[in-house]
Protein backbone atom coordinates (compact mmCIF):
# COMPACT_ATOMS: atom_id res chain seq x y z
CA UNK A 1 0.00 0.00 0.00
CA UNK A 2 2.85 2.38 0.79
CA UNK A 3 4.37 2.03 -2.68
CA UNK A 4 1.01 2.70 -4.30
CA UNK A 5 0.54 5.85 -2.24
CA UNK A 6 4.04 7.04 -3.12
CA UNK A 7 3.29 6.57 -6.84
CA UNK A 8 0.00 8.44 -6.55
CA UNK A 9 1.66 11.28 -4.64
CA UNK A 10 4.33 11.56 -7.35
CA UNK A 11 1.74 11.95 -10.12
CA UNK A 12 0.92 15.60 -10.81
CA UNK A 13 -2.75 16.56 -10.77
CA UNK A 14 -4.48 18.22 -13.70
CA UNK A 15 -4.99 21.97 -13.75
CA UNK A 16 -8.48 23.36 -14.25
CA UNK A 17 -7.70 24.03 -17.92
CA UNK A 18 -6.42 20.48 -18.40
CA UNK A 19 -9.66 19.09 -16.96
CA UNK A 20 -11.94 21.32 -19.04
CA UNK A 21 -10.34 20.62 -22.43
CA UNK A 22 -11.12 16.87 -22.62
CA UNK A 23 -14.53 17.40 -21.03
CA UNK A 24 -15.44 19.82 -23.81
CA UNK A 25 -14.21 17.40 -26.46
CA UNK A 26 -16.27 14.59 -24.92
CA UNK A 27 -19.33 16.83 -24.68
CA UNK A 28 -18.93 17.94 -28.31
CA UNK A 29 -18.68 14.30 -29.40
CA UNK A 30 -21.83 13.36 -27.50
CA UNK A 31 -23.76 16.19 -29.12
CA UNK A 32 -22.31 15.42 -32.57
CA UNK A 33 -23.48 11.83 -32.19
CA UNK A 34 -26.99 13.02 -31.40
CA UNK A 35 -26.88 11.98 -27.76
CA UNK A 36 -27.02 15.37 -26.11
CA UNK A 37 -29.78 16.32 -23.71
CA UNK A 38 -32.25 18.73 -25.26
CA UNK A 39 -34.45 19.48 -22.26
CA UNK A 40 -32.76 22.85 -21.68
CA UNK A 41 -32.66 22.38 -17.92
CA UNK A 42 -29.79 22.08 -15.50
CA UNK A 43 -31.01 18.80 -14.03
CA UNK A 44 -29.77 15.52 -15.54
CA UNK A 45 -31.44 14.57 -18.77
CA UNK A 46 -34.43 12.31 -18.23
CA UNK A 47 -33.25 10.13 -21.12
CA UNK A 48 -30.25 9.05 -19.05
CA UNK A 49 -31.10 6.75 -16.14
CA UNK A 50 -29.99 8.02 -12.80
CA UNK A 51 -29.06 5.84 -9.90
CA UNK A 52 -29.90 8.61 -7.44
CA UNK A 53 -33.28 9.67 -8.74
Amino acid sequence: MGRYQAQIAATPLLTAEEEVAPARRIEAGVHAAGGGCTTGRAAPCSRWPSRWG
